[in-house]
C-alpha cells in the first residue's frame, strides 16, 4: 500500500559543492534534457568543483509511478587524499627499485646480544 505523501522539499546542503537551497540543478552531462522514467542512477562518477576532485553519486527520487521527482546527490572531496598519495609515492619511490645486494643480518635487539 502506497500512502499519499505531501509535497515536501528537503534540502541538505554540505560544504563540498557550496550549493544552497534553491540553487539550480547541476549540469549533469549524463542526463538528457528531460528526465524520463528510465533515467538510471549514476554511482561513483568523478567530477570536479574548481580545482577539487570529487567522487559523486546521483540517485533519483521517484514518485509512485517511477518518474524522477528529485535527486539525492552525494559528493566526497578526495583532493587531499590524492595529495597524500602523491607525497607517499615520492617518499617511497626509491624503495621500489630492487638491488642485487643480499644482506644477512641477525638484527640484534641491543648492543649486548
Amino acid at each position: 500500500m502506497i500512502l499519499p505523501t505531501p509535497n515536501i522539499r528537503v534540502v541538505l546542503a554540505g560544504n563540498v559543492t557550496g550549493r544552497r537551497p534553491g540553487a539550480p540543478v547541476p549540469d549533469l552531462s549524463f542526463t538528457s534534457e528531460e528526465l524520463s522514467y528510465h533515467a538510471p542512477d549514476q554511482i561513483n562518477y568523478h567530477s570536479q568543483n574548481g580545482p577539487r576532485c570529487l567522487q559523486s553519486s546521483t540517485i533519483w527520487i521517484r514518485d509512485p509511478e517511477g518518474h524522477p521527482i528529485g535527486a539525492m546527490c552525494i559528493n566526497v572531496d578526495y583532493t587531499d587524499l590524492i595529495q597524500v598519495r602523491d607525497l607517499l609515492d615520492r617518499l617511497t619511490g626509491p624503495t621500489r627499485t630492487s638491488s642485487d645486494l643480499v644482506v644477512t643480518d641477525t638484527f640484534a635487539r641491543d648492543v649486548t646480544s
